[in-house]
């Protein structure tokens, strides 16, 4: 069982996570600085937004039911030519 510490902590123990084995580690994670820089970001979005464009376009081409949401009608007499106004 752990026991409540009995003296004040130093500021520094809360940045090591002791589990109690014989290796003490950080308890944030050593990240640097900059990951990743502006520049590359910026090429990993635009290339994302490309991605999903094409993926879009693509999806608009082969999915034809979509832009006609109706079935298309055969009509009888020659497709009601007179009776529309065709002739």
């Amino acid at each position: 069982p752990t026991r409540a510490p009995v003296r004040e902590i130093p500021e520094e123990a809360e940045l090591t996570w002791d589990a109690g084995d014989a290796h003490p580690e950080p308890a944030l994670d050593d990240v640097p600085a900059r990951i990743v820089t502006k520049a590359r970001a910026a090429t990993y979005l635009a290339s994302a937004f490309a991605f999903l464009g094409g993926v879009y376009g693509l999806a608009t081409m082969v999915d034809k039911p979509s832009t006609t949401p109706f079935a298309p009608k055969t009509f009888p007499y020659n497709g009601l030519e007179v009776e529309l106004g065709k002739k």
